[in-house]
């Protein structure tokens, strides 16, 4: 970080001034003739390929990244796979990237070391973790839209590759987030003489419309017990929000990655100090990693690190071959990855407003033989240590780069010394320090650096925890919980929420305009005007109140309420950019290109990265014969963003050259080629400009919903016959603009996809109630057995008995499809239906005994109807492919072993039921799942007492007890049933202590509320919170401890 710099003699400024001239002009001759090269080629990489998407929508799981869908198809062995790889380099580092695994940076390399400072696995290992499902670790990962991996982590996305004028190259990847229409780019720009790489983001939010607002960048570096993180900041912040201190706790450094050998996986948003950078360094091997980037572009940083106990590291063996545990060091715009929750905090969920573009840079680079990270600047790293009466100083410089380096005790200066650096050159200095304890600072002028022993020099001031907010109005409670939900996308909750704020307060105008949103994402135009008409009856000039209307009205085709409600909307500043925008479209809609220039302008005014307002003003001027103006236009935008489909398509409406269409199609290269052509049309068509639409459309390949668009633009109900006979297979409506043009469809044809495909659109706009309709209306028709899957999901809340009619149907359609026989299982399991479950189940593993899902549904429905022992078999070989965070086969595993334990001391069978406990404790990772720190075995300890007593083992019974009063004592706050078991053990004042300190508090989970009431034989509260939480209370593991302790009195 730089602070302000102390003032030099004239005398000492013209010295320096000769030796960095001298020093500059001798790094010139020796760097002058370095370039960075580029270069894409085929590779052949050990792949563990992907498979099998889910042809039900994702709407049943998911919504709130509709219209996207799972794959569900994972593989245990290898296989060679072409990749293709986009190699950067120069002479200190390569970088490659894969434009087909997301766009990632794959790794990168610092050539003096061979060190990888981005770990770069040499395998695509793909497993189900991301969103969508398929995942690979290393490298970084670009991540934009809601929350987690991002949903083409791990498919194609578009890709340029550029030789810069000034000698660096570059490799650009983006595509579209679907669920928001928001578009994203990155740029990884090598310099021709630097030791870092850069990445530059661009995202537009293209859209009249707030969308949810999310970025990290992952980084992954190798995990090893010498690595040290240097993260400035004194907390961090859990997904919630809520703060712990850091970089100790527990006790702990956990700055040190070794001293994260507890509890399970960790997640550090680390914050409080106004810092540019973030990184590590092992300690043992002499190099390390890091991440540079201006504070406000990048406040976020965060650490994930696995369990280093089994239940991480199993998925080093599961994500890679030979590479190593990784970790992750993630760059966010945002402080943490915030998930909604009940944490009294002031952390939220943040919003990209309309027509709004964001960028930033970063630079990754690597670090050596200094001993870790204590300042960064785009030039340096420095590194302080004092050691043993000693200063250790050292610079690791990252560009040709020369200074003055001073070192200050208090006010005086202890040392002065000029060095002069090449790219990655190294710098070290030792002088006296007696004392650790003295204040000192280290500034390098020239190179950026710049550090103050004073903590408090950049500590923040920012609360991370909210105050007691007394006698907050109910309405403003339940508005900011609306504006939370419609943030995270789970609009029925944000209408329920805004609804109740509007009850409470019906003048509550903010709660209006977010209302009128709603309705306005839900295509309910006439329904959204009613209270955006009725704010701006309360006051006339709100500008999102405004705003809303003007684009309601702009939807119904009512232009000239549309511009007046806007033209107020534009007088403020929130919304003037996008507001003249709208207006520029709306005119050009109306064959008023000049205006439409005009107002396009004006929106320019405001924010030159307005991309929908310039677009707009190409479109104008080209269809206004203002060619040339038309195609510089065209060529400010491809400086902006050279993967602008747009602006390729535009040059060829311009040109008319086959080489421009050529050009335009060969750029479109992501996982869902057809969703860019329709984004590309529909922009068109709501500017008024048909036969463009049209024109893209023929470029496009055929899908559904392009030749349905076709057909609507041209008004042919002859061309639906051909769509009729396309198959519906991951056909997924989104957008609102298709309702109409699928009520057209199902208007002018009989086929039952029509009406299909648009009850899909009305469900995932959140009109479920349309939507249930449209499918309830099909009856038997539809011959697609996924159709029925889908509509069992909407009918079991209504009529169980019409959900099974459905599954049953989708079974009988394609019984060789796993799938039908899976949820067929899963229905009888939610309805209780457990002989029912074990005949399908049954049927189901015998025809597909390799599928280890429906292996773990005949495991569960087995247990569900008490044949412990033939789940115990299955489980003996049985092979999972786990997801990110699963455990529902250990879970089986524990249940087959206890009640089969419980069995056998049922039947005085104690020494098979010693055995069976002792397998219980054992961990096959062949389930997919490893052991963690601390298990909670507290169960089987007390049947194994109980077990060891009837056998004459009292000690042995002993032992077991111990571990079990022992365990809850360290973990006394672990929120399940089995700690009733320990606290039984316990002493009435030990009982009564962590009653009076713990049972309030907020923290204090329901298990262990309900054990300490059953442990102070208060059976009223005990019987209160059983009757409030059913579902705890009445599942297959409670029961199993019901019996446990009925077998006798503990000790």
């Amino acid at each position: 970080m730089n602070s302000n710099r102390h003032l030099k003699p004239p005398a000492m400024q013209a010295l320096r001034m000769f030796f960095l001239l001298s020093v500059s002009l001798m790094l010139h001759t020796s760097l002058w003739s370095q370039r960075a090269t580029i270069s894409s080629e085929q590779t052949a990489l050990t792949t563990y390929p992907f498979s099998d998407p889910d042809p039900v929508p994702i709407l049943v799981s998911n919504p709130k990244i509709y219209p996207y869908f799972k794959y569900e198809g994972y593989t245990p062995g290898g296989q060679d796979q072409d990749w293709n790889v986009v190699h950067l380099e120069n002479d200190y580092l390569d970088v490659w990237v894969l434009p087909e695994v997301g766009g990632k940076v794959w790794g990168a390399r610092e050539k003096s070391t061979g060190e990888e400072f981005i770990y770069r696995n040499e395998v695509m290992k793909f497993r189900n973790i991301a969103m969508r499902g398929p995942w690979t670790s290393g490298g970084i990962e670009f991540n934009f839209g809601i929350i987690g991996h991002h949903p083409s982590t791990a498919t194609p996305v578009d890709y340029k590759i550029v030789q810069e004028e000034d000698g660096s190259v570059s490799c650009w990847v983006g595509n579209m987030d679907l669920a928001s229409r928001t578009q994203w780019r990155v740029k990884i720009n090598l310099p021709k003489d630097k030791a870092y790489f850069e990445t530059r983001a661009l995202w537009y939010n293209p859209t009249a419309l707030h969308q949810s607002y999310y970025n990290w960048m992952t980084g992954a570096a190798f995990a090893t017990d010498d690595l040290e993180f240097y993260c400035p900041g004194d907390q961090y912040l859990e997904h919630g929000g809520d703060p712990h201190p850091w970089p100790t706790e527990y006790g702990r450094h956990i700055a040190e990655y070794k001293e994260n050998d507890f509890l399970s996986h960790k997640s550090y948003h680390v914050v409080g100090e106004y810092n540019d950078f973030f990184g590590g360094y092992y300690h043992d091997q002499g190099y390390g990693f890091g991440h540079w980037s201006p504070y406000d572009e990048m406040p976020g940083q965060k650490l994930w690190l696995w369990s280093l106990a089994r239940n991480g590291g199993i998925w080093e063996d599961l994500l890679t071959d030979t590479d190593g545990q990784y970790i992750e060091f993630q760059a966010g715009r945002l402080f943490n990855q915030y998930s909604p929750g009940s944490d009294g905090n002031p952390v939220t969920q943040a919003v990209f407003p309309p027509h709004s573009t964001d960028q930033w840079q970063e630079r990754w680079f690597p670090v050596k033989a200094i001993g870790g990270l204590t300042d960064v600047s785009p030039s340096a790293v420095l590194h302080i240590e004092p050691v043993d009466g000693k200063m250790q100083i050292g610079i690791n410089a990252l560009e040709q780069a020369a200074g003055t380096l001073r070192v200050f005790a208090g006010d005086r200066k202890v040392l002065e010394k000029e060095i002069a650096l090449p790219p990655m050159g190294i710098f070290r200095e030792s002088i006296d320090w007696p004392t650790s304890e003295q204040g000192f600072r280290v500034t390098v002028d020239g190179m950026g650096l710049d550090y103050d022993s004073d903590p408090q020099k950049l500590k923040l001031k920012r609360p991370f925890q909210k105050p007691a907010l007394p006698d907050t109005p109910p309405s403003e409670l339940h508005y900011r919980a609306g504006m939370e939900w419609m943030d995270f996308r789970e609009y029925d909750k944000a209408k329920k929420s805004l609804k109740a704020c509007l009850e409470d307060n019906p003048a509550h105008l903010e709660a209006l305009a977010a209302l009128a949103e709603l309705y306005y994402r839900q295509g309910l135009y006439d329904r959204g005007l009613e209270p955006a008409l009725r704010a701006l009856s309360i006051d006339t000039y709100h500008p999102g109140a405004n705003y809303v209307a003007g684009i309601l009205f702009q939807a119904q085709g009512d232009f000239i309420n549309a511009k007046e409600a806007l033209g107020w909307a534009a007088r403020s500043m929130e919304y003037r950019s996008a507001a003249y925008g709208i207006m520029a479209g709306i005119l050009l809609a109306e064959q008023q290109a000049g205006e439409a220039i005009r107002y396009a302008r004006q929106a320019l005014d405001f924010n030159r990265f307005n991309m929908q307002a310039r677009q707009t003003l190409a479109v104008a001027q080209r269809t206004s014969g203002q060619e040339k103006a038309a195609q510089e236009t065209v060529m400010t935008l491809l400086e902006m963003d050279p993967l602008s489909h747009f602006s390729y398509f535009e040059q060829y409406l311009l040109d008319g050259q086959a080489s421009s269409k050529q050009r335009f199609t060969g750029n479109i290269r992501n996982e869902l080629p057809e969703q860019t052509y329709l984004e590309l049309a529909l922009q068109y068509h709501q500017l008024g400009q048909k036969e463009a639409a049209l024109s893209v459309l023929e470029l496009a390949p055929s899908s559904v919903l392009v030749n349905i668009w076709q057909a609507f633009l041209q008004d042919d109900p002859q061309a639906l016959a051909a769509v009729a006979n396309q198959s519906p297979e991951l056909v997924f409506p989104f957008r609102r603009e298709s309702l109409e043009a699928l009520e057209w469809a199902r208007t002018n044809h009989q086929d039952w996809k029509f009406a299909y495909y648009l009850a899909l659109n009305y469900w995932g706009k959140g009109r479920t109630e349309k939507a249930v309709e449209l499918l309830e209306n099909l009856g038997n028709t539809p011959d697609y057995p996924f159709f029925y899957l889908t509509r069992a999901n909407v009918r079991e809340s209504t009529s169980a008995d019409k959900a099974r009619e459905d599954l049953l149907r989708a079974r009988e359609l394609q019984s060789d499809s796993w799938r039908t026989w899976h949820e067929l299982i899963q229905f009888y399991f939610r309805q209780g239906k457990f002989a029912e479950a074990l005949s399908v189940s049954t049927d189901a593993y015998d025809q597909f005994p390799d599928n280890y899902t429906l292996g773990m549904d005949h495991v569960r429905a087995l247990l569900e109807n008490q044949q412990y022992e033939p789940a115990l078999t299955i489980l003996q070989t049985l092979e999972v492919l786990p997801f990110e965070g699963a455990s529902a086969s250990r879970r089986l595993y524990e249940w087959a072993h206890l009640g089969r334990a419980l069995e056998q001391l049922a039947a005085k069978q104690y020494p098979s039921a010693i055995r069976t406990l002792e397998s219980y404790k054992k961990w096959p990772e062949r389930l997919g799942v490893g052991k963690p720190y601390n298990p909670d075995e507290r169960l089987a300890d007390h049947l194994l007492a109980y077990a060891y007593d009837q056998t004459g083992k009292p000690a042995a019974a002993r032992e077991a007890r111990n571990r079990l009063l022992e365990y809850t004592r360290q973990f006394p706050l672990r929120n399940s049933l089995e700690t009733v078991l320990g606290f039984q053990l316990m002493s009435e004042k030990e009982l009564s202590d962590l009653a009076i300190n713990q049972y309030d508090s907020p923290k204090t989970g329901t298990a262990i509320r309900w054990a300490l009431a059953k442990a102070m034989h208060n059976e009223t509260e005990a019987d209160k919170i059983q009757q409030q939480n059913a579902g705890l209370f009445t599942s297959p593991f409670y029961q199993m401890l019901e019996k446990a302790i009925a077998l006798g009195a503990v000790d």
